[in-house]
């Protein structure tokens, strides 16, 4: 997601470019609207990946933050989130609720 540049910090690769693009496309096509308000947010992703659950985290937040969908990832916007994994799904799950 993010690579180290000595003497200015990190930044986001070519990689994740691409994919929070490719995305929030997707996303604002659903014309999801504004959360207002604390939020819990529960995401669930398939279970066919090696992946640790808390990677799945920070993209999606950004992702939502990106397209509008919350005011931010900080404490204030967000006050809990979950990552569960699913047989069931092909592709990540986010349920936003009041907190």
């Amino acid at each position: 997601m993010y690579w180290n540049i000595p003497g200015k910090g990190r930044r986001k690769t070519r990689a994740y470019t691409q994919w929070i693009n490719g995305e929030l496309k997707a996303l604002l096509a659903q014309k999801a609207k504004p959360f207002i308000g604390p939020a819990i947010i529960s995401i669930t992703v398939p279970n066919h990946t090696r992946r640790d659950a808390d990677n799945y985290a920070k993209p999606i937040l950004d992702l939502m933050v990106r397209a509008g969908v919350l005011a931010g990832d900080r404490s204030d916007c967000v006050r809990s989130i979950s990552v569960s994994f699913s047989p069931d799904c092909q592709c990540a799950h986010v349920k936003i609720e009041a907190a």
